[in-house]
């Protein structure tokens, strides 16, 4: 049987063809790899799928959750020579080649990985690691992997923010502990330096909680402005502080930040909490760094405005 070598497979998944901002492919491809890490390698029915996205779509894509059609990604994710649908020839398409959703759900299909992808993820469950780590840093904010992978059941080993990752074996690491090490490494240096930046305070609301003993922040989180999958820099002018709650709402886009730096709260945002949480800081002005030089760029602001806030 046919494989990929790690290298191939890795870069045949960063070649998928995503339509426009849609993450319907990838929300596929890593409900399939956390069921493969777990040892499950049997085929996935169209209807659990369907069901499936339409929970991630709502979580991790509101802006899109009208559209979400799980037939288009399910069929159409065949182009890409990553997945199959089984008997593929009895289910019938529109002019356009695109699968009836009503012929999926009628003839139970189901799709899996093609045998030589399967081989190849089956030999070496790291190279599945790092498709889930590529998958996530090119299409969703960092503030949100973790919770994408807990909602598509992948389990990713222990891992810490390691003071010297050049020494694997002083840090006794295995490699996939390595692997997802590396993958947060990159947070070693922007976070700190939003969080100094910004006097380790929320720009929204100054919360600023820390241990007595040792001064660390708690629930103090740094957030890009536009999202590294989408081009953002990691850079103090594309950064904010803010704490858990507001960091998870900024990048929902329950609210984002005028022209003049105050806050723009969504009008379809309401609930228990709500006055607390975002109507008091509604058009009020977030707190800034001192310097000039590292506020916020209207530009990052403009496209969190435009790509991610709940109009």
């Amino acid at each position: 049987m046919n494989s990929y070598t790690s290298e191939e497979l890795i870069a045949k998944f960063k070649n998928i063809k995503v339509w426009k901002d849609a993450k319907y492919k990838p929300f596929l491809i890593l409900f399939a790899l956390g069921r493969l890490i777990h040892g499950n390698s049997d085929p996935i029915s169209f209807t659990e799928f369907e069901k499936k996205l339409q929970q991630l779509v709502k979580q991790f894509d509101p802006h899109n959750s009208k559209l979400a059609a799980a037939h288009v990604p399910f069929w159409r994710l065949q182009n890409d020579g990553v997945w199959e649908v089984q008997n593929k020839s009895r289910y019938r398409v529109n002019p356009r080649g695109d699968v009836l959703v009503t012929s999926l759900r009628e003839g139970a299909a189901v799709g899996n990985f093609p045998s030589d992808v399967q081989t190849t993820l089956d030999k070496d469950k790291l190279t599945a690691y790092q498709i889930v780590f590529d998958l996530l840093d090119a299409y969703f904010s960092d503030n949100v992997h973790d919770d994408i992978l807990l909602a598509t059941g992948i389990t990713t080993p222990n891992y810490a923010f390691f003071a010297d990752l050049s020494s694997p074996r002083k840090q006794n690491l295995s490699e996939p502990n390595l692997i997802v090490a590396q993958h947060r490494k990159r947070n070693l240096i922007f976070a700190p330096a939003v969080l100094k930046t910004y006097g380790y305070q929320c720009a929204v609301c100054k919360f600023s909680v820390a241990m007595i003993r040792n001064n660390f922040p708690i629930a103090l989180e740094s957030a890009h402005i536009k999202w590294r999958c989408a081009g953002g820099p990691d850079s103090l002018r594309n950064g904010l502080a803010l704490c858990a709650l507001h960091h998870l709402l900024f990048v929902q886009g329950a609210f984002t930040l005028s022209s003049n730096l105050k806050v723009i709260v969504a009008d379809c945002i309401d609930g228990n909490g709500f006055e607390a949480s975002l109507e008091q800081f509604h058009t009020k002005a977030i707190h800034l760094p001192k310097t000039s030089e590292d506020q916020p760029d209207s530009e990052f602001i403009e496209w969190h405005s435009e790509q991610v806030f709940m109009r």
